[in-house]
C-alpha cells in the first residue's frame, strides 16, 4: 500500500511539473503576428504619444487655483498654444502698441470677466492665462 501511495504521489508531482512547463509556452510569450500584444510597437506608440504631449503641454510659470475649482496656468506669451499651428511655427507675438500721450490708465474702469481674476491674483508680466 505504501508503494501505491508513493506511485500516486510521483504521478501527481509529474502532472504538476508538466503543467507548469506547458504554461510557460503559452501564447503570451509567442511572437505570432496575429496576436494583439506587440511590446515593441506598443513602446514606440507610447514614446510617440509622450513626445506629442510634450509639444502640446507647455510648462506653467504660475498656476492659479480659482474659487470655483478651475486651474489656470500662466505660460510665457511666446509659448501659447496658437503658435503650435504649422503656419505660425517660429513666430513670436507682436509687441503691444504704446498708449497715446495723455492716456490715464488709473481713471479707466475695468470689468472682470473671469471669476479667478476677482481673487486679485494674475499672471506674471510676459505670461498669459
Amino acid at each position: 500500500m505504501s508503494s501505491c501511495f508513493k506511485l500516486s504521489f510521483v504521478i501527481l508531482f509529474l502532472c504538476l511539473l508538466s503543467s507548469s512547463f506547458s504554461s510557460s509556452a503559452s501564447p503570451l510569450n509567442s511572437t505570432d503576428e496575429s496576436e494583439t500584444l506587440r511590446p515593441q510597437k506598443e513602446i514606440q506608440k507610447l514614446k510617440l504619444i509622450r513626445k506629442q504631449l510634450q509639444m502640446i503641454n507647455k510648462p506653467a510659470v504660475k498656476t492659479i487655483q480659482s474659487s470655483d475649482g478651475d486651474t489656470i496656468d500662466c505660460v510665457p506669451s511666446h509659448h501659447q498654444p496658437a503658435f503650435d499651428h504649422p503656419s505660425l511655427h517660429g513666430q513670436r507675438p507682436m509687441d503691444p502698441p504704446e498708449m497715446p500721450k495723455g492716456y490715464d490708465q488709473e481713471n479707466e474702469s475695468h470689468e472682470d470677466f473671469q471669476l479667478w481674476s476677482l481673487s486679485g491674483e494674475s499672471c506674471l508680466e510676459g505670461t498669459i492665462p
